[in-house]
């Protein structure tokens, strides 16, 4: 069943329970307010008889069997007067009128009880019976039907009952209706998603109707599609740039190949040799940016990696070891923290912090003298890296942690121009920073602190 259909039926079945309840309720309420009539009546027709027998009417047995003329006012057609003695014998009745069953309550009640009230049947008709004592002995009984009255609640059952029913059928209607207008927005939103599904067009939107839970939504699935849309088009720049920056070492490659293919025997050796070298230059700048592609495009927090606890001075010293190895040029470490507690841990992706702190030695490496050492210092939870290279001009320090960019001198070096924009998406992750500056007697300071 869709959700506008189980909407519907929910609003129909409340309906149906406050309507059941208020039929009864109605329905038992009129009931005793009818009986509760009759009541009274037959209690006030039973005082007249008393007060009747009080100022000296008697009832004997020798009288006719009708009742006394001065009665007559007290019975109407829907109505039936009997007398009894104190041994239940009856004494007076209505000629032609059902007799009044006499019991033992009715008997006590002659002999000096308290009044009573009974329901009767008398012959397939329902009677409402008092039986009220008088002076001098004996009990006057007094009963009236209850067709009339039952006939009032038998019309009342079928109207309440056809109420209902039409109310539940409105109800249904209603909350029909209800639900198409509430329910709109979620197929605003499921038509959205379908054409996105089908288009692949990010950039459809979808109304916020409001404040409540449906607007809510409606802002999340916006504010989702905002996401997506940023994350798509941030992909397609990281895949233009890249490709603009595969095309030249390609094209490199291609032409070295071409030549090396036409005129491989009229080469001096000499020449021979540059080329390979061009080649090998090429190969080399490709494969580093191949992993630094790699390593850019990869989100630790889709799942890939988990947060782990780790200490930057643990993870600098290892990586400096290995870049001794394989640079084998001289590296300083310089730990001021020491171990001490402002160099608490760190909760984060280590591997991606390693990978940072190996881009900023690099990049040190490829500036540096090679007879002049690199300087990695570590402070808490700031590392910098200082090298003895020709420095950051002003106007290139904003722009070195930009993916691809590379400065007019950095052109003629080997490298992609991610090296820094890993370390900057890097310190982004982890909410930190990443900062350049001049060194103290040439050479440039480059670096990044974590939270």
């Amino acid at each position: 069943m869709s959700l506008r259909g189980r909407i519907a039926l929910l609003a129909a079945g409340a309906v149906a329970l406050a309507v059941a309840v208020s039929t009864l309720v109605a329905y038992f309420a009129a009931g005793s307010i009818l009986r509760g009539d009759i009541d009274e009546r037959l209690a006030v027709r039973a005082s007249m008889v008393e007060q009747a027998a009080a100022a000296g009417v008697m009832f004997t047995a020798a009288l006719p069997p009708d009742i006394p003329i001065s009665l007559a006012r007290l019975v109407e057609v829907d109505s039936i007067l009997q007398v009894i003695d104190p041994s239940g014998q009856v004494m007076v009745s209505m000629v032609g009128a059902v007799p009044l069953p006499v019991e033992v309550g009715d008997l006590s009640v002659a002999q000096g009880g308290l009044r009573t009230l009974r329901t009767v049947n008398l012959a397939d008709e329902r009677f409402r019976m008092v039986t009220a004592p008088m002076v001098g002995g004996g009990a006057v009984q007094i009963a009236m039907s209850l067709t009339e009255a039952e006939g009032t609640l038998t019309g009342l059952r079928l109207v309440l009952l056809g109420v209902g029913l039409i109310g539940v059928l409105v109800a249904a209607w209603i909350g029909w209706l209800i639900a198409n207008r509430a329910l709109r927005p979620i197929d605003d939103l499921t038509n959205a998603a379908e054409t996105i599904a089908s288009t692949h067009e990010l950039s459809t939107r979808i109304p916020e109707p409001g404040r409540d839970e449906i607007g809510r939504l409606a802002g999340s699935f916006n504010r989702m599609l905002d996401a997506l849309e940023d994350s798509r088009s941030r992909q397609h720049q990281l895949v233009t740039d890249a490709s603009h920056e595969f095309r030249t070492p390609l094209t490199s490659l291609l032409t070295n190949v071409e030549t090396l293919s036409r005129h491989d025997d009229s080469f001096a050796p000499e020449d021979r040799a540059r080329v390979l070298d061009d080649i090998a230059f090429e190969l080399r700048g490709l494969s580093s940016l191949a992993e630094e592609l790699v390593d850019l495009a990869t989100d630790p927090k889709g799942g890939a990696r988990d947060v782990e606890d780790f200490r930057l001075e643990e993870i600098t010293v290892e990586v400096v070891g290995r870049e001794r190895r394989r640079t084998g040029r001289q590296i300083d470490v310089n730990l001021l923290s020491n171990g001490g507690p402002e160099s608490g841990g760190q909760s984060g992706y280590p591997d991606l912090v390693a990978r940072a702190i190996r881009n900023l030695i690099d990049n040190a490496h490829k500036w540096s003298p090679p007879d002049t050492p690199l300087l990695v210092t570590v402070s808490g939870r700031r590392l910098t890296v200082t090298d003895r290279g020709p420095g950051i001009s002003e106007g290139d320090k904003p722009l070195v942690f930009e993916r691809f960019y590379r400065s007019t001198e950095a052109k003629a070096t080997p490298g992609s121009g991610l090296g820094l924009s890993i370390v900057k998406h890097m310190a982004d992750i982890h909410d930190g920073r990443v900062f350049v500056e001049d060194a103290p007697g040439g050479g440039a300071v480059v670096g990044f602190e974590l939270p």
